[in-house]
């Protein structure tokens, strides 16, 4: 089930003419090891529990919240590159980064963000809930 909703997520965030209603939320959470929390102090760990996969775009958020931070960018496999980043009550900024599809087994297992807005740094390390 998972690699088919991975293959869905791919296929909408590759297809810039999809429509704009074709969105894939998964649950899971943000989680980080210490060492990334203890490395990472001018950079904000995003907290989420769902990650919104839509065309060119990747969001992390908190479910019943609207706030969230969406990474833009095109996709080429399974990376984007990061061009822009919106952040809750903001408008589209530039930015450079990276987010990456990783699989266990086949399945889509993690979503890996970075990226700068300015001097400003964000990361989401969003763990695919099994449940």
């Amino acid at each position: 089930m998972f690699l088919a909703l991975a293959s869905l997520a791919f296929a909408q965030l590759a297809a810039p003419q999809a429509a704009a209603d074709e969105v894939t939320r998964i649950n899971g959470q943000c989680l980080y090891p210490e060492q990334v929390r203890q490395r990472a102090q001018d950079t904000v760990l995003l907290t989420c529990n769902e990650a919104r996969i839509e065309p060119g775009a990747i969001a992390f958020g908190l479910r019943s919240w609207e706030s969230e931070v969406r990474f833009e960018g095109p996709v080429q496999g399974d990376k984007m590159t990061v061009e822009r980043i919106q952040r809750p009550s903001h408008s589209p900024e530039d930015a450079r980064g990276l987010c990456q599809f990783f699989y266990t087994n086949g399945e889509l297992s993690t979503i890996a963000c970075t990226a700068m807005v300015g001097a400003q740094s964000y990361a989401a390390n969003f763990v695919v809930s099994r449940i």
